[in-house]
C-alpha cells in the first residue's frame, strides 16, 4: 500500500515537472527510480530504528526510579546509564524514558557514523552494540578493526555476551539474543 502511494506521488511529481522530449522522459524516469530507492531506503531505516527502540524497551524494561543493572551501573528509564551531572525528577515518566532512550541511541548512531564508514542498517546494528556496551569498548575492540577492514564480524560480535558483575563474569542470554539480532541486521543490509 505504502509503495503504491509512493509511486503515484512520484509519477505526479514527474508530470508536474513537465517533461516533453524522450531524453527528458528518460532523465525523469531515472530520477524517479533513484528517488524511489532513496525513499524506500529511508523508510527501511526508520522502520528498523523504531524496531530497535521497541527491542531496547522490551529488553531493558521501564523503571521510574534509579536502579543498579546487572553490571552495577546506576540506571533509570529504559536502560539509561545515569551520568555525573544528570538530574531527573522522580518518578521518571514513560515519555521521559522514551526520550532518554532515543537520545542515547542517537548519540550511539552519531558515534558510529564518526568512527566508521557504516551506513543504513549496518550503522543501526553497530549503534545498538555501542548503546549496549559503550563507545569505549567499541573503540578498543577487534570488532571495530574488522569493520574498518571490511571483514566479516560474525565470530567477533558473538563473543560480546558476558557481563562483569559483583559475583564475577557471567554469560547472559539477553546479550546473546542482542548480538544475534545485531548480526542479522548487519549482514542483511540493503545496498
Amino acid at each position: 500500500m505504502y509503495m503504491k502511494h509512493l509511486v503515484r506521488c512520484l509519477m505526479i511529481v514527474a508530470i508536474l515537472t513537465g517533461f516533453t522530449t524522450k531524453t527528458s522522459e528518460a532523465f525523469h524516469e531515472k530520477n524517479i527510480v533513484e528517488a524511489m530507492i532513496i525513499i524506500e531506503r529511508q523508510y527501511e531505516y526508520e522502520n528498523a530504528y523504531e524496531k530497535l527502540v521497541d527491542t531496547l524497551k522490551w529488553h531493558e524494561g521501564y523503571r521510574a526510579y534509579p536502579y543498579f543493572c546487572l553490571a552495577e551501573v546506576l540506571t533509570v528509564g529504559h536502560g539509561h546509564a545515569i551520568k555525573q551531572g544528570d538530574t531527573f525528577e522522580y518518578p521518571l515518566s514513560v515519555e521521559q524514558a522514551d526520550s532518554l532512550l532515543r537520545e542515547d541511541l542517537d548519540a550511539a548512531i552519531a558515534y558510529v557514523k564518526k568512527t566508521t564508514d557504516l551506513e543504513h542498517l549496518q550503522l543501526l546494528a553497530i549503534a545498538h552494540f555501542v548503546y549496549a556496551l559503550g563507545s569505549g569498548n567499541f573503540q578498543r575492540s577487534t570488532l571495530r578493526q574488522l569493520i574498518l577492514a571490511d571483514l566479516p564480524i560474525d565470530d567477533e560480535i558473538l563473543k560480546w555476551v558476558h557481563i562483569r558483575t559483583k559475583n564475577g563474569i557471567i554469560r547472559h542470554e539477553h546479550l546473546i539474543r542482542s548480538r544475534r539480532m545485531e548480526l542479522e541486521l548487519y549482514n542483511n543490509y540493503s545496498t
